[in-house]
């Protein structure tokens, strides 16, 4: 353990290095600070305005911040030659990943809890007399353990590849996790639909993360949409970093 220790707070010092992070995360903060300027371009729909703008960019600002950082994960290192130097010490391949994995999701999603924060203090600010929606509150929790779904997926496409083919691959793969329910309905050839359903398999659904349909529906957020995506995440994470772990363990420096 203090070996994976070591590893997760040396990513968190060299995130705290990048430039770019801190200006993702200002911006972002900015961004989801002035979405009441621009409430007035949905009269009578204001609150579905603030909450659809406020949790979709704390999400798209935490996916560029993972793809940032995560991209950077093992790539730099061995182009670097410093993974060997590390892997020399007692630290396991397995502990290196894990370390890796634990120190980018740590600041991605404090980053995403720092967004949140800020969009929910503008959101009950604005809606203090209609009292306090916990709904909002459920939406909003879930984007963190979406973020860290998608760093798990970074982490295992950074132990066989560059770091542009980890971008597209990430990335990729969000989106089809976004349609995977569209993707079982489709229609082809025998292959066509053979395919379309391996895939809607071996893809985490990250539409189930994306509680806001049912606000901008009116309806109720139930419990269970909540803690069901959390549980999924985490099983989901644990299985990509097992396949990461057996990718990474028979690569060759």
């Amino acid at each position: 353990m203090s070996a994976i220790k070591a590893m997760a707070l040396a990513s968190i010092r060299e995130a705290t290095r990048m430039r770019a992070l801190h200006i993702v995360l200002v911006f972002a903060v900015v961004a989801i600070a002035a979405v009441r300027v621009f409430e007035a371009y949905s009269p009578g729909e204001e609150a579905k305005f603030i909450i659809d703008t406020g949790i979709n960019l704390i999400r798209l600002f935490g996916l560029l911040s993972g793809l940032m950082l995560g991209a950077m994960l093992i790539p730099t290192e061995i182009e670097r030659k410093t993974i060997h130097v590390i892997l020399s010490k007692p630290v396991t391949r397995g502990q290196f990943l894990v370390g890796k994995f634990l120190g980018a999701s740590a600041v991605v999603v404090g980053s995403a809890l720092v967004m949140g924060a800020v969009f929910l203090a503008v959101y009950f600010h604005r809606f203090h007399a209609s009292g306090f929606n916990v709904d909002v509150l459920k939406a909003t929790l879930v984007v963190p353990f979406e973020l860290m779904l998608f760093m798990a997926i970074v982490t295992f496409a950074s132990t066989f590849s560059s770091q542009i083919f980890v971008i597209i691959f990430a990335v990729s793969a969000w989106i089809l996790g976004h349609v995977n329910d569209f993707l079982g309905i489709l229609k082809g050839s025998a292959l066509t639909t053979g395919i379309l359903h391996v895939v809607g398999a071996i893809i985490p659904h990250f539409d189930m993360f994306d509680l806001t349909r049912p606000l901008m529906m009116g309806d109720p957020v139930a419990t269970e949409l909540v803690w069901k995506p959390i549980v999924y995440a985490l099983g989901w994470v644990a299985v990509i970093l097992s396949f990461g772990y057996l990718v990474f363990n028979e690569r060759e420096f």
